[in-house]
């Protein structure tokens, strides 16, 4: 499966990557815990 990613994706740094799904729930949960950017996607 290839992945596309959108210009503002690119822009930002985004790349897809494969996780464990409570690494992952762990993450968000730390990013929404410490940065001010709350409205923003993970």
């Amino acid at each position: 499966m290839r992945q596309c990613l959108r210009v503002h994706e690119v822009n930002n740094g985004m790349r897809p990557l494969w996780v464990n799904i409570h690494e992952a729930i762990a993450h968000n949960e730390e990013v929404m815990a410490s940065s001010n950017k709350k409205a923003l996607s993970i």
